[in-house]
């Protein structure tokens, strides 16, 4: 599925954020993501959601690390329950 241009907008700063080391930024834009890919249940998204996410996490540590974990864990499920 094609990404509509707000799914674009948020993965394009999550993307750029997480480059950044925004870490917290990132995700609040990877979260937007994340809804809008589910929304229209866009693999691809989901997919680029989970493992931008798993980089936060393994460069993050206490609550910013388990949210990015969290996200990633339920972008994850999103494919699985969509493949």
């Amino acid at each position: 599925m094609a990404e509509s241009p707000w799914d674009e907008t948020s993965l394009s700063r999550g993307r750029e954020l997480v480059a950044a080391g925004s870490d917290a930024e990132a995700l609040r834009a990877l979260d937007e993501a994340f809804r809008s890919a589910q929304k229209e249940q866009d693999v691809e998204t989901l997919r680029e959601v989970a493992g931008l996410t798993a980089v936060v996490a393994s460069r993050s540590s206490g609550s910013l690390a388990g949210t990015a974990e969290r996200l990633g864990y339920a972008a994850t499920q999103n494919i699985r329950g969509l493949e």
